[in-house]
């Protein structure tokens, strides 16, 4: 029979920063022997081409906008050069997908996400949903995606195994988390299953979390479980979990609702895509 083969895709930001998001992604794909799918897509801000022309600029709007598409056809250029070049020979087969595109950059990755078992991606270099055009919103992203996204700081130089925290919640979301997250946690030295709960419901959290920690052992992959009585916001005990444990990574479920396609991120979601305080792997 032939050899089962996850792959990656790397989302590329076109902005010349992304040598840290390629190492991390070539050092995984050599670890689970993965392929590696680049994907860069470039969302073209028409409106904004029409509104400065409106205001007296000298181009007119169809100018604006070639120089504009030009402008997006050089950077995916780079991104695909430096793609391939820090890629070669440490993963096979490297495959390529690029998008210049006045429609939605996210529903383009999304769609394009369904060749892929983890989607590696930056969150928004200000930590913010501005600038909703050039690439793809992270929140609407993992809401649409259908699979899980690897969120990796900016700066960080190296994807650190050694303990990987899951945030618990006895939901839909934890549990696709957790299974989409299996590949990397059969590489985690320590896993820590934690759950979060309001005092009196400790015992029941407990099983719970005995209940993954089971599965987990039944899949060769060590873990311990851990609940914790909140005495802050979710997001403020989930930070200080990451601190105390010194994990690299955490798992998570994402949670929200839609209304009119536009996504409302729970607190805990919002702050792990936009203010990520180690490499986060979340699934909705």
């Amino acid at each position: 029979m032939p050899q089962e083969q996850s792959t990656l895709m790397v989302n590329l930001s076109c902005n010349g920063d992304d040598a840290d998001l390629l190492a991390i992604t070539g050092a995984l794909a050599l670890q689970m022997n993965a392929a590696v799918i680049g994907a860069a897509v470039y969302e073209l801000a028409t409106d904004v081409a029409v509104t400065v022309a409106g205001m007296g600029g000298l181009s007119s709007p169809q100018q604006l906008i070639d120089d504009e598409r030009e402008h997006a056809e050089k950077r995916i250029a780079k991104a695909k050069a430096a793609f391939f070049e820090a890629l070669n020979g440490k993963a096979d087969p490297l495959e390529w997908r690029s998008k210049v595109t006045h429609a939605s950059a996210t529903d383009w990755l999304a769609k394009n996400a369904r060749a892929a078992d983890i989607v590696i991606t930056h969150p928004f270099a200000d930590g913010s949903y501005a600038s909703m055009y050039r690439r793809a919103n992270p929140g609407d992203l993992i809401m649409n995606l259908g699979r899980p996204e690897l969120l990796l700081p900016r700066g960080l130089k190296s994807l650190d195994l050694s303990t990987v925290l899951v945030a618990w919640r006895d939901s839909r979301e934890s549990r696709l988390a957790i299974s989409s997250a299996l590949p990397l946690l059969r590489l985690a030295g320590r896993v820590i299953v934690a759950e979060i709960v309001p005092p009196g419901a400790a015992p029941k959290a407990q099983s719970n979390v005995d209940d993954v920690c089971q599965w987990l052992r039944r899949k060769a992959i060590k873990a311990e479980g851990h609940v914790e009585i909140a005495n802050a916001t979710d997001a403020q005990e989930i930070a200080a979990l990451i601190g105390s444990s010194a994990c690299g990574l955490i798992v998570a479920g994402a949670y929200g609702h839609s209304r009119m396609r536009e996504w409302t991120l729970g607190g805990v979601t919002h702050d792990l895509l936009l203010h990520p305080r180690c490499a986060t792997l979340i699934a909705h």
